[in-house]
């Protein structure tokens, strides 16, 4: 008896002591892998490696002007005196001269003065007087279409192989007047650029600024079964029975303010994805008219305007068509004019559709661009933000 006793503490004993010895290996390979598994632990980052430096001072203003724009005489801007003496001749305002340009160039017909930035071949079978070529200008003189006599200016085009230019008369005028609008003319020209430049490569354009998103619904995920579905929904408002083709498909603008007292809807995911984090909306939507975008179709649109299409070819197409907000909706992540519609907001999480590819997206482009930190700037921007903290609360309370 005594004998099997014997032999079973022994063998106790010897379960005991491997069980330590596994555990000293692995207390001792998890302290050597501690570094490593540091190094791989997931951080989130809440913030962007962006530009967060104060406005520029007036100093700093005039060395970006010099080193942006080196022939343009400031100092001589500077320094003159814009009062006059009786027996000082004239001298051009700064304003009056050009300068070297990379993108515009000046042409003067009589008292019109042209600012021309692009030329674009046009040869799309719906428009009826193709071939041609349009010029994207800006001019000092405006009116309404087909009223303004414009002075005879001509175009003169260079062909491979031909010594003699092509001479063409500039026979067709389309303005945008300076309107109600004005402020954001400026937009016209690089909205009109981007829809000459792809009208051959896509069937439709849409122009959109940074806080803009269309927004199918349903079933619907994909802008190709957007526009198949636009074609057979009814016009919102608008008979449209008679109609195939449109020049445009539009819709109705909703906005995502940025209600800065409701908490995060994903508390694990960073701030900087704020469309995802922001799915509170007013809860009207705009009329047809008000901030809507468009999709404009390629086969008929002539001009765009930030809004919606100003010319089209009016060749078996119809006006614009609105899609009911029942199929899809503009998303405007911005504060609505009129603040009243801050009340009653409702939540609008169509979005969370696409969270998984968006995010994904998202990431890897603010990796491409450098905007997000590594770990150790993560710890050093945390470092700083903790030694600011107790700096602001050093200072507070001294100062009470």
């Amino acid at each position: 008896m005594l004998l099997i006793r014997a032999r079973f503490v022994k063998i106790l004993l010897l379960i005991i002591s491997i069980k330590i010895f596994l555990l000293l290996i692995f207390i001792s390979y998890y302290d050597s892998d501690q570094p490593s598994r540091r190094s791989k632990r997931i951080v989130l980052i809440n913030e962007l490696l962006i530009d967060k430096r104060n406005e520029p001072s007036w100093e700093q203003r005039l060395k970006f002007i010099r080193e942006e724009m080196p022939s343009f005489p400031l100092e001589e801007l500077l320094r003159r005196n814009c009062s006059t003496e009786p027996n000082c001749g004239k001298v051009p305002k700064f304003l009056a001269i050009d300068f070297s340009n990379d993108y515009w160039q000046t042409v003067h017909i009589e008292n019109l003065t042209y600012h021309l930035f692009g030329a674009y071949y046009d040869n799309r079978e719906k428009i009826t007087e193709a071939p041609l070529v349009r010029v994207l200008s800006m001019i000092n003189n405006y009116g309404a279409r087909d009223k303004v006599k414009y002075p005879d200016s001509y175009c003169q085009m260079w062909f491979k192989n031909r010594v003699d230019p092509v001479i063409a008369n500039n026979f067709h005028h389309y303005a945008m007047a300076a309107d109600a609008f004005n402020r954001i003319l400026n937009e016209m020209i690089p909205y009109n650029d981007c829809f000459y430049r792809n009208m051959y490569k896509f069937d439709y354009v849409g122009v959109f600024d940074t806080d803009e998103v269309i927004m199918p619904l349903g079933n619907i995920t994909k802008l190709s079964d957007l526009i198949e579905l636009a074609h057979k929904v009814p016009d919102y408002e608008r008979d449209a029975t008679n109609c195939t083709t449109w020049a445009s498909f539009c819709f109705r603008n909703v906005y995502f303010p940025l209600y800065p007292e409701r908490p995060k809807f994903y508390r694990n995911l960073p701030s900087f994805y704020y469309m995802l984090q922001h799915v509170e909306r007013v809860a009207e939507h705009c009329d047809r008219y008000s901030a809507t975008k468009c999709f404009h179709s390629t086969q008929f649109v002539v001009g765009l305007h930030n809004h919606f299409p100003i010319f089209y070819a009016q060749n078996g197409e119809c006006d614009p068509k609105s899609v009911p907000i029942e199929f899809a909706q503009l998303h405007h992540y911005r504060e609505p004019d009129n603040k009243t519609r801050l009340l009653n907001p409702v939540v609008d999480d169509n979005i969370w559709r696409f969270q998984p590819q968006l995010q994904q997206r998202v990431y890897s482009k603010y990796e491409k661009l450098g905007f997000l930190p590594d770990i150790q700037q993560w710890i050093d921007a945390e470092n700083r933000r903790r030694k600011d903290d107790e700096q602001q609360l050093h200072a507070a309370i001294f100062k009470t």
